[in-house]
């Protein structure tokens, strides 16, 4: 499950969708966009993988926490916290 849209206009939304495609995983990945249920959302995960090359704070990691979900990240920014 790849929950969040490119703020940003990267391209990095679009790689990530072409190396879905490549990898043929189908059915077994989902691209959700932007979404607000986000706490129902990480319920549903067994693990939460943050793999941000770059992480000012990780939000999405703390949400996890919160909800429960175990963390597996990158040693960037305030991860490491």
């Amino acid at each position: 499950v790849i929950v969040g849209d490119d703020i940003h206009d990267s391209g990095y939304g679009a790689s990530l969708r072409r190396s879905a495609d490549a990898a043929a995983l189908g059915s077994n990945l989902e691209f959700l966009g932007h979404r607000r249920d986000v706490a129902e959302i990480l319920r549903r995960l067994d693990v939460l993988v943050v793999s941000s090359h770059m992480e000012t704070f990780g939000r999405s990691a703390l949400e996890a926490m919160a909800c429960s979900v175990p963390v597996v990240a990158t040693r960037v920014g305030g991860l490491p916290e």
